[in-house]
């Protein structure tokens, strides 16, 4: 369908084909599904005091310390291209628990479209179809089980 979005190019990798298949089940075929490239110590969302709840800002951590921006509501996807989202609140971090070994953890990032991104793109912010993802999911990849631990809609 699309590769990753823009702003993750050089940190995802494609993922297998039982991946995928699993994931298509859940969010149909107008999904993409890559492995993030990185090592993964910690897993982030920004906490919305006021609904007691993780908000659309996702970030890990590797285990030097170095932190890499995911996912951003008011940047990323459907609403972030469109400028329907105001910045949101980065005060609060809460760590998102994660099953697998401390040595690697395996993210597989889940993209779900509408349909319409080529339209989008051709008039908006991005030129990139790939950017209107309407759904974003996080799974862990723990012995071969695909573990939902973040969802954000962004449309």
């Amino acid at each position: 369908m699309y590769p990753a979005p823009s702003h993750l190019k050089n940190i995802v990798k494609n993922s297998d084909h039982s991946i995928r298949t699993k994931v298509f089940k859940e969010y149909g075929e107008y999904t993409t599904v890559f492995c993030l490239d990185l090592s993964v110590s910690q897993l982030k969302a920004n906490w919305l005091e006021e609904y007691e709840s993780i908000g659309g800002v996702l970030m890990v951590k590797n285990h030097a310390n170095i932190k890499t921006l995911i996912f951003d509501s008011s940047k990323h996807g459907y609403n972030g291209q469109f400028d329907l989202e105001e910045p949101p609140n980065n005060k609060t971090m809460k760590e998102i628990s994660l099953t697998g070994s401390l040595s690697e953890k395996t993210l597989i990032l889940a993209f779900q479209y509408g349909g319409d991104e080529k339209d989008y793109a051709e008039e908006n912010n991005s030129e990139f179809p790939e950017d209107y993802f309407d759904w974003f999911s996080v799974y862990e990849l723990v012995n071969g089980k695909l573990l939902k631990v973040y969802e954000y809609e962004c449309a």
